[in-house]
């Protein structure tokens, strides 16, 4: 389990941290200090894996207590991010890392910030201790092999010049002339046993051939160095023995006898043998040691490098030993390294980092530590290089400062649009709260009333349209807005546009105009309907919002075949006359909206379709609006598979583009089954029974009241099993409205439920989710229609008219 220290004089920021460590980070215990003494005396005896330390404290602030915590050898590894209140106080992080420390953090704490940063601490600690553990085991598994090897070399010294040596002499055939009392003693034989006898007679038999033919070179050499044999002890067994020795000549110069003497080995054979098997053992450690590791000699000789090392310069590690260190690195490498290697050579050990490439691979950053190896006379003999490639730590703190300026830009943003919020959200409520209010006056002319009534109105249209731009801004982040394929005429989509927008922008002094480039046959395609009309909509209200003189047009155009020669269509259009010409089939459609508004500066042109972010025009008037529009309409165009560009020139006006691809495939329709008696209802349409399925009381106020005309008839359901029930009951009911939010079972499958007894009676849904897609569920429930709260009077009026009298 990690433990995280956090160091403040205040309770309150203590207990929150411990709230969001303990919710983002698992299997993680906090501990707690009110003071920086009281922290420094926790830290050294929990020894936790990161500190958040508070900078302003009482008695001893934050630099003071970091700066203990990275003197005191117990603390000194443990990652330190200090909390301070000012995010953009470059002299405290200065400071700060002045004193040790790692990182930063800002007052007020984000929750995914704080996470995220102590995450990195963590997998940093965590990685620095795992390399600490694993350096410090490799240099006492050499300290003590290399204390072994010293060991071992001192004790065969001290047999070789303390013990008595063994002599013989041997005459001109090789027969013994004398042995002396330490070589009988070693062979265990009496001297009578030995005389005379040839000295191959006592040697092992892989060892006669051996002698027989190096004994006449011997003589005329005059000399044996450490010639080695192994010779049978009297009890059977053989020993080891090397000879050092002369030949001893005549007056003549003719070989006379040997003067030798020789050492049993034995021992050092075995000693060798098991160094051998042992430094096998240790390269085979060192080789699993990740990180690069070379062991090389005062001289700055290669002694040994493990796999790593020897794969980074891409030679085999049998290449190295012997060679200088400057043979093999490169040259900027090694100059690099000469001044700190002096400075290990005079017995201090060295920790540094450097960047550099090995050939022309990707450049990389080192760690690289120098480790002295001492004599016995504390003279430095040899020093262990250890490597380690820490490029992805670099990079992980590389995107923590990323993530940290990314998180900090985010929280700007957001706070930003936060604000903006509460601007678009208060300001149509002023307006419906306020002139609510100014209602209740009993002296008001009634052009006063209608005026108030039609600034409320406005106000509530004001705050629907936020309303429905934050919920599909929350369905784009949440990846839940479906695309709805129907059969779509373009042509009249841009007619409808300009009716609805005509009178608002005249009412401005703007000119509107719409151009279209195809017929009416051409000009019904597949595509999202809804989707289209939002985005054609956010475009034409943006080119509104921003433009206070001058024109507005929108239209389309069409693109052809590359395998076509001449145009898709000739146009001559306005916004009142339309004439086409017959085309070859276009593969994408191009929509603009053109205004002579305010214009964007070209370096916020991207911005504008961010989330979240507007374009910072310089705009003397405050308009109304979320900045949302063009965040909408750009993740709607890349669904319906085409993109969106922007070309503006600030003070002179925009012009956006958008594609969307050409489709003229007929889907299946599915079209509402009516009764044969519909027809019979629009009679005597007073005497209709209803029954609306709703859980708000006020909403059944608000619907009776519009329904008075229709019904004399009402009844009510505030859940889905409800409705079911009281239709069961009451057969002749001739229409519902269904409600698809309710308590225990919703509109939805109370709509099926009632599909499996009645096919006839007239179901229409109504919602305040109002998100595309719904209408068609509803449809594929079992309802006839679909309206959406606020609900308009005049359209639910339409659409019971045009189903009870049997239209579709």
């Amino acid at each position: 389990m990690k433990i995280i220290l956090a160091i403040d004089d205040q309770q309150d920021n203590l207990t929150t941290i411990q709230a969001v460590i303990r919710s983002h980070i698992p299997n993680c215990r906090v501990l707690t200090s009110r003071s920086g003494k009281e922290g420094i005396k926790l830290a050294q005896q929990e020894q936790p894996d990161t500190i958040l330390l508070d900078i302003i404290m009482p008695q001893m602030d934050g630099y003071e207590t970091c700066k203990n915590l990275k003197e005191n050898k117990l603390t000194k590894h443990i990652p330190v991010v200090m909390v301070t209140a000012i995010r953009t106080d470059s002299e405290s992080r200065v400071k700060g890392l002045n004193n040790g420390a790692d990182a930063f953090l800002s007052k007020p704490i984000d929750p995914i910030e704080l996470s995220a940063q102590v995450g990195v601490m963590l997998r940093i600690k965590e990685a620095e201790d795992k390399l600490r553990e694993d350096k410090d085991l490799l240099e006492d598994k050499i300290i003590e092999k290399t204390t072994e090897l010293k060991e071992s070399e001192e004790k065969y010294k001290a047999l070789y010049d303390n013990a008595p040596l063994s002599y013989q002499s041997l005459n001109n055939n090789g027969n013994f002339l004398d042995v002396n009392p330490t070589w009988l003693a070693t062979l265990g034989y009496e001297k009578n046993e030995v005389i005379g006898k040839c000295f191959s007679e006592l040697l092992h038999p892989d060892w006669k051939s051996h002698f027989d033919e190096n004994f006449a070179a011997f003589k005329e050499r005059g000399y044996a160095s450490d010639v080695q044999y192994k010779i049978k002890h009297k009890e059977g067994h053989f020993l080891d023995i090397s000879f050092e020795g002369c030949a001893g000549y005549d007056i003549n110069g003719n070989f006379k006898h040997s003067y030798c003497t020789f050492q049993d080995i034995t021992k050092r054979k075995k000693t060798e043998e098991a160094l051998t098997e042992s430094q096998r053992q240790l390269k085979l450690i060192i080789d699993k040691i990740p990180g690069m590791l070379a062991y090389l000699n005062s001289d700055e000789k290669y002694l040994y490098v493990n796999k790593a090392y020897a794969d980074t310069y891409k030679l085999s590690q049998e290449k190295f030993p012997g060679k200088k260190l400057k043979e093999i690195i490169p040259s900027d490498i090694y100059n690099n390294a000469k001044d700190k290697i002096k400075l290990v050579l005079s017995g201090k050990e060295i920790i540094y980092e450097n960047k550099v490439a090995i050939d022309t691979a990707e450049r990389k950053n080192w760690l690289v530590k120098y480790i002295p190896h001492f004599d016995n006379k504390g003279k430095v003999i040899a020093y262990l290089t250890i490597v380690d490639d820490i490029t992805d730590r670099k990079r992980a703190e590389e995107d923590l400062t990323k993530a940290l300026n990314k998180a900090q830009e985010s929280d700007r943003l957001k706070s930003a649009f936060l604000a903006n919020m509460s601007h678009e959200i208060r300001t149509p409520m002023n307006g419906i709260l306020g002139f609510a209010g100014l209602l209740k006056e009993h002296n008001l002319t009634n052009e006063k009333q209608q005026e108030y009534i039609d600034i409320i109105e406005n106000s509530g249209d004001r705050m629907l349209n936020l309303i429905n731009d934050l919920i599909d801004i929350s369905r784009l982040e949440a990846d839940q807005m479906a695309v709805t394929i129907s059969e779509t005429n373009i042509n009249k989509k841009l007619e409808d546009l300009y009716t609805f927008f005509k009178h608002e922008v005249e009412q401005k002094g703007i000119q509107l105009s719409y151009n279209i480039n195809l017929t009416n046959e051409k000009a019904t395609i597949q595509t999202d309907n809804d989707k289209l009309y939002a985005i054609l909509t956010n475009l034409i209200k943006n080119a509104i919002k921003y433009t206070d003189k001058g024109s507005i047009e929108f239209g389309y155009t069409s693109a052809c075949s590359a395998t076509s020669t001449s145009a898709c269509s000739a146009t001559s259009t306005s916004a009142k006359s339309v004439t086409t010409h017959s085309v070859n089939e276009p593969i994408e459609l191009k929509f603009y909206v053109k205004d002579t508004g305010i214009g964007i500066p070209k370096d916020r042109h991207k911005a504008v379709f961010d989330r979240f972010v507007q374009a910072d025009i310089e705009d003397i008037e405050v308009r109304e609006g979320a900045g949302l529009g063009l965040s909408i309409s750009k993740a709607y165009v890349e669904m319906l598979g085409g993109r969106i560009w922007l070309e503006s020139e600030q003070g002179k006006g925009s012009q956006l583009y958008f594609t969307i691809p050409y489709s003229k495939k007929s889907p299946k329709l599915k079209r509402t089954k009516l009764s044969n008696d519909t027809q019979e209802k629009t009679d005597n349409q007073k005497n209709l029974n209803i029954l609306i399925a709703e859980d708000d009381e006020m909403a059944n106020i608000f619907l009776t009241e519009i329904l008075s005309d229709k019904s004399e008839k009402i009844l009510y359901a505030k859940t889905g099993k409800e409705t079911v029930e009281l239709f069961k009951e009451n057969k002749d009911i001739d229409l519902i409205l269904m409600d698809i939010k309710m308590p225990d079972m919703n509109g939805y499958d109370a709509t099926r439920m009632i599909r499996k007894f009645n096919t006839d009676v007239i179901i229409i849904a109504q919602t305040g989710y109002a998100i595309s897609g719904d209408r068609e569920k509803a449809l594929e429930a079992g309802c006839d229609e679909y309206i959406s709260k606020p609900i308009d009077r005049g359209e639910l009026m339409e659409k019971i008219n045009r189903l009870m009298s049997g239209g579709e």
